[in-house]
């Protein structure tokens, strides 16, 4: 699943509105919406504004599948890339 897909959801779970996430974070509307729709992925600064305005960590949206299994210089690699 993509982030894109994990943040829609948590704006669907939470009722959250497209405009007002827009509004407070000072991203286009039209840029959210379809990076919420899965048009569009977001961009790091776009993505930290959303962390932010909803309040969770941004490693909460790191691939656990990816990460949970790495070890050693996989770990690593993870690490540098993320």
């Amino acid at each position: 699943m993509s982030i894109e897909t994990k943040l829609a959801d948590e704006f669907r779970n939470r009722g959250i509105k497209i405009t007002v996430a827009a509004k407070q974070t000072d991203i286009p509307y039209s840029v959210l919406r379809q990076a919420l729709r899965g048009r569009r992925q977001l961009r790091a600064n776009e993505f930290l504004k959303l962390c932010a305005f909803l309040q969770v960590d941004p490693d909460d949206y790191r691939p656990s599948t990816a990460w949970n299994r790495g070890k050693g210089a996989e770990r690593e690699d993870l690490e540098r890339r993320c």
